[in-house]
This record gives C-alpha cells, structure tokens and sequence, in this order.
C-alpha cells in the first residue's frame, strides 16, 4: 500500500524546523529547549518536530484562569499531560489569575497574559537549567504581528514584527516563517490531534478581526503574501544588525538609572537623522525590557527628535507603559513610573506545580 501523498510534509516539516534553528545559531543547543505548549496546532507542532529531532525539550503550559475547559486541559490526567507521556518528556504546569492581574495592573487581559506566561516561563527555564524557550508563533503570527504594529503607528524597523531569536530573553521562535496551514498539514499527517481554543474565534480582539478578515483579503489579493512579508522581516533584520554596529559607540554613553535611562544631547546632535531615531527606538526598547513598556509610534518618536533641534518645542513626551522622555539640562532623560522587576523578568503572580 503506497503512502499518503502528503506523507512528504513529515520529514519536510522537522528538516525545516531544523534549518531554522541552524540559521539562528541555536544547534547544537547547550541545555533543553522549553516549549511554550498551549496544546494548540502550532506548539504541538514544533514539540512534535523536536521530539522526531531528537533533540532535548520539556514543556511548559500555564493556565490563565480564563476559559472553563482550561483546568481540565491541565489537569494531571488531562491532554496537555497525556501528550507529555506520549513523548517522554517532563511537562510543567503553571496557573494564573490572569483577570485579577490585568484589573491590577490597569491593563488589557492580552497583555497581562502575556507577562503571566513570560514570567512563568522564564522561571521554568532558569529552574530546569533550558537554555531557550521555544515559542510556536509562525508565519501567520508574524504577518499579524506587522498587521497589529501598523495599526499602532509602529515605525521601521520594529513595524516588521517580531524576531525569530531574541538572546536577552533567551527566545527562540523555530516556526516563525512557516505558514499555518503547513503547520496543520504536518499534523494531520501524522495523526495528531490539537487543542482548540475558542477564545481565537472571537472578534473582541483585534488580533483575531485582522486574523479573520483583513489576512485572508491580503492572500486573495497576493497569493505570496508570505514570501513578501518574509523579505521584508529580512530586510529589517539587516537594518537592525547595521545600525546596532553603528549605534553601539553611542550607546557606551547612555547612564543606567533606577528608574531610566540617561543620555547627553551632545551625543545626540551630531548624528544624521536617521541614526538618531534608531537611537531612540533602542532606548525606548531598552526601556521596554526593563520596565515592560509598549511600542511607541513612530509619530511621537518624531516630534521627540524636533523637540531636540527647536528649543521651542515641547520638551516632555509620554510613551506607551508610563515612560517619559524629557529633554531637560542638555541630557535625554527617559524615565518609567513602573519598578523593574528582579531580573528584567516580567511581573506577573503564577504558581507551578
């Protein structure tokens, strides 16, 4: 009996997992990868293809508190568990008030679930000695994620979404040029059955609206939508890696405050341009890091840098996440009403088991 015709995608499907990981430097790993696993199609994927690797991971899976059927997926004898036996690996479980948290924090129910989960993760990671965190976000995610800063007035080249490595955090994303229906073929191929949150069907969130309307009007009118968001993430990342090189003399300048950072005028001024809004996206991104912030528009970023060449500009500016840029005594000063945490973690209050 011949197999099936699409028998092809469960040895292409790992080889480009693979490939991925190669190209972000991250073969041979020095410690387990730590998948973010949801159960859904696309963190069950990547967890399948490491495990036909042979690579070494374990899981880790939090439970936000937010759909009734939650605790029962996470449960000892649930499929978030059953799949962990399946493969043989460890499974680790987390649970979050993630309502309570967002109320606290005076922030969106997505956000507050993303700095549960990182937390969690991160401790999972540094606990269990992983040297990076796997994330299933893929090629679908990516051209959402572009989607999502565009409609923020994010500016170049943050406005090409996420990275597929990111050290400081130590994340890797190995599926993040893979689209999602690849990702299911892979897993109808081998049989394997996935979780279905129905949270993402939903249009209260904005991700999912551009997810249910605005992607597929974008691949109707260009079939190579993913192809030509890939090119341009490349290009982004080789104006990030040039302007690093350039920047980085500059930013052996900038003081490290408690509650910000620090920089003089001087160093900014004889700069073109164009390296100085780099520069100031690099602080704000610094500033993110530490106090968790948001994404500024590039509008804003502007008007900073007017500010800094007329003195009759306005010379206080508000970022996303309670920081402020004041430009004050021939210094930039960029401060956070937010405490860091320990770390540079995300604050969040989960408990594992």
């Amino acid at each position: 009996m011949s197999p099936p015709a699409n028998s092809s995608v469960l040895r292409t499907f790992p080889r480009a997992v693979r490939r991925q990981l190669l190209s972000e430097g991250v073969l041979p790993p020095d410690g387990p990868f730590l998948v973010a696993f949801s159960g859904g199609a696309d963190s069950t994927a990547l967890a399948l293809a490491l495990h036909q690797l042979g690579l070494p991971f374990m899981l880790a899976h939090l439970e936000h508190g937010l759909r009734p059927e939650a605790a029962a997926e996470a449960a000892p004898d649930g499929p978030v568990q059953a799949f962990a036996a399946t493969l043989g690996v460890a499974c680790h479980i987390g649970h979050a008030d993630v309502a309570t948290l967002a109320s606290t924090l005076r922030i969106g129910l997505e956000e507050a679930g993303r700095k549960a989960r990182y937390a969690f993760l991160e401790h999972i990671r540094a606990t269990q000695g992983c040297a990076w965190i796997a994330l299933g976000h893929q090629a679908d995610d990516l051209i959402e994620d572009m989607l999502l800063r565009l409609v923020r007035g994010t500016g170049w080249p943050a406005l090409a979404g996420m990275r597929a490595k990111d050290p400081e955090r130590r994340l890797i994303r190995p599926l993040l040029h893979i689209p999602r229906a690849d990702i299911e073929a892979f897993l109808k191929a081998a049989g394997q059955s996935w979780l279905h949150d129905a949270s993402n069907e939903s249009d209260t969130f904005r991700r999912n609206r551009l997810r249910h309307a605005v992607l597929p009007a974008l691949l109707d009118e260009n079939p190579s939508l993913h192809q030509s968001m890939h090119t341009l993430w490349l290009q982004a990342r080789e104006d990030e890696q040039f302007w690093k090189r350039f920047l980085a003399p500059v930013l052996t300048l900038v003081l490290h405050t408690p509650d910000g950072l620090t920089l003089p005028e001087a160093a900014l001024l004889p700069l073109p341009r164009a390296a100085r809004l780099r520069l100031y996206a690099e602080l704000l991104r610094q500033m993110a890091r530490r106090f968790g912030s948001g994404q500024a528009r590039a509008s804003t970023v502007f008007n900073l840098d007017n500010a800094l060449l007329n003195p009759q500009r306005p010379k206080r500016f508000q970022f996303p996440g309670g920081v402020e840029a004041c430009l004050n005594k021939g210094k930039l000063v960029l401060t956070s009403t937010r405490t860091a945490p320990p770390d540079g973690q995300q604050t969040g209050s989960v408990s594992t088991n």
